[in-house]
């Protein structure tokens, strides 16, 4: 009787023990770790070009499961079109990988996510905010400028006026419309005059002018010289113009026009106008593509 006693004692305790074994469940799956690696990061700012900004997602991470979304998009100025977070996500490459990429064409904060899991476990999420700033483009523009004829010397004179009475805007008009450009530009135009026949540089004329006007004392007796008026915009060329003038005696007498050849033509009344072209460098941002 007391074996049966303690055989029935044993077959219980194998019983509970097997009842205990069918009733544990596996661990439940470990999520990843992103570890050292921070699960904030801010990304030095990129430029667009003139394809946009590549940004470049990257993480240490292991995972079964890895998937970049755009979290955020916030609009820089002058964007008048700005991205949806689902746009963005949808432009990622190899958004499910370690190492992602997008380009943007749109100035502005970014703030994108990336949501990593192993089958079965909770998701751990990190970061990444980059500022995408305007494209910056630095281009020429110009401008055409007519330089006004001068009819206000009576022949035969000591002296030639080569400018315009009334100052800078008598001188100068613009031939056409720039938005780069306004009159207060004309201060900054200059000249030189130089001549052939006979032969005077800008230096050696330089010491004839006063106010805008030239001694006949530059010249000999019944020479004939061609001149030459350089234009200069802020210390660079922008045009010329040319005329001869003949002296009688020790006065100048007469104009004549003078072709690009340097041959003579008609004879003028006055100094011709000329048409001279104004060039600047102008940076501008442009903050979408």
């Amino acid at each position: 009787m007391k074996n049966k006693q303690t055989l029935l004692i044993i077959a219980l305790i194998v019983i509970i023990a097997l009842a205990m074994v069918g009733c544990n469940e596996d661990d439940p799956p470990i999520p990843p770790s992103f570890g050292d690696e921070s699960t904030a990061v801010t990304l030095t700012p990129v430029a667009m070009a003139s394809g946009g900004a590549t940004i470049n997602l990257s993480t240490n991470v292991t995972a079964d499961n890895l998937s970049w979304t755009c979290k955020t998009y916030t609009k820089a100025s002058g964007v008048n079109n700005p991205y949806s977070e689902n746009a963005v996500t949808g432009m990622i490459n190899n958004a499910g990988t370690k190492n992602a990429s997008v380009t943007v064409k749109k100035a502005g904060t970014y703030v994108f996510e990336l949501t990593a899991s192993n089958t079965g476990s909770t998701a751990v999420t990190k970061t990444v905010t980059v500022v995408v700033n305007p494209q910056t483009v630095t281009e020429t523009k110009t401008a055409k400028v007519t330089v006004g004829e001068v009819a206000s010397t009576v022949f035969p004179s000591a002296s030639l006026n080569l400018e315009v009475s009334g100052g800078v805007n008598n001188n100068y008009s613009f031939a056409e419309v720039s938005g780069y450009f306004s009159s207060i530009d004309f201060a900054d135009i200059t000249y030189t005059l130089s001549s052939i026949d006979p032969t005077k540089t800008a230096a050696e004329l330089n010491a004839y002018i006063s106010n805008g006007v030239l001694s006949s004392s530059a010249y000999g007796s019944d020479s004939s010289p061609i001149i030459t008026q350089t234009f200069y915009y802020k210390g660079e060329v922008a045009g010329s113009r040319k005329f001869q003038v003949r002296m009688n005696g020790s006065v100048f007498n007469r104009i004549y026009a003078v072709n690009s050849d340097n041959s003579i033509g008609s004879r003028i009344d006055k100094i011709p106008s000329g048409e001279i072209t104004l060039g600047k460098n102008v940076t501008e941002t442009i903050p979408e593509l």
